[in-house]
């Protein structure tokens, strides 16, 4: 999000909201390519085709299709840093499309 200028906790986009907005990102990006190629909007089966095997920036990061159509997710891991306080803190990574698995170096 900092990459498009949203740094106040106010300006937070809830994850939903993003997945909604880059999959209208994706389908825009594939009906531009099939309108090219001369497919209609009603070509779904072919402008479908156009998502997969894809990699664009979305909105709070780098959004990866694979050959079926599936996204690569990320994961994080979070703990209970302090269980009185109840602060929080992401200790782990997963990547889905290198499919590594990293520690933060603050655990």
């Amino acid at each position: 999000l900092h990459q498009h200028g949203v740094s106040d906790e106010d300006d937070y986009v809830n994850m939903f909201i993003e997945g909604f907005h880059d999959a209208i990102v994706l389908y825009a990006i594939a009906l531009t390519e099939g309108m090219k190629k001369g497919y209609s909007k009603k070509d779904g089966d072919k402008i479908v085709q156009h998502m997969w095997n894809r990699t664009f920036e979305g909105i709070a990061g780098e959004v990866s299709i694979d050959a079926n159509g599936d996204r690569y997710g990320d994961f994080s891991i979070i703990a209970m840093t302090d269980p009185q306080a109840g602060s929080q803190e992401v200790i782990a990574d997963y990547y889905g499309i290198t499919k590594k698995f990293e520690m933060r170096t603050s655990v």
